[in-house]
């Protein structure tokens, strides 16, 4: 398993500017590219069970049973729930009947936020950070995560496997303790998710 490398504390305003210009490119307005990127999600999970299983095991001491009920099997069906519904869920709406905004004619356009944090705690390492990263990918959005250090070898593999299996200009990993949490925290994010 790979070790644990905090990411330097200089390069997160750098790699939030990378996730801001990647949102501005555009590429997520797609529906078909938002597909295609929770497909290589799905892939993520599907290609590195083991891996995912054995880092649980590092980690947290669970057993390949309990790693696959409680996180890795519950991931991939959650990505694949996004998969399966990111088209109706970016669909217009047309809001319901009211008497003062009938002849307007009003329709509801579901935009994306722009860059979103997800910071992950060490509890659940895999499917507290990839089913909310399905999510932020399935409404448009470029995404940092930031999983726990307390579940390094999780992290560590995060960290290796996004950039293999995810476009860059969306999707990045910071690993980092306190002082990174703070830096990333000084940034201006359009949403940001603190799971616990």
């Amino acid at each position: 398993m790979p070790e644990l490398v905090y990411t330097p504390l200089e390069e997160i305003p750098k790699i939030h500017a990378q996730m801001r210009a990647g949102f501005k490119t555009g590429k997520l307005r797609s529906i078909d590219y938002r597909k295609y990127q929770l497909l290589q999600l799905a892939y993520l999970i599907k290609d590195n069970k083991k891996r995912l299983e054995e880092a649980l095991n590092a980690d947290l001491g669970r057993p390949a049973l309990e790693g696959h009920f409680l996180e890795i099997n519950s991931s991939a069906s959650e990505v694949k729930e996004a998969y399966s519904n990111v088209e109706k869920w970016a669909k217009p709406e047309k809001p319901g009947f009211s008497l003062n905004f009938t002849v307007m004619r009003p329709v509801v356009y579901k935009e994306a936020k722009g860059v979103v944090l997800i910071i992950s705690p060490f509890k659940y390492p895999l499917w507290l950070t990839l089913p909310p990263l399905a999510a932020a990918i399935a409404a448009g959005n470029t995404t940092v995560l930031k999983p726990s250090e307390s579940t390094p070898t999780m992290s560590s593999l995060l960290a290796e496997l996004i950039p293999k299996y995810l476009d860059s200009d969306i999707v990045r990993v910071v690993n980092g303790s306190v002082e990174e949490a703070t830096k990333l925290l000084e940034l201006q994010w359009d949403h940001s998710e603190f799971l616990t």
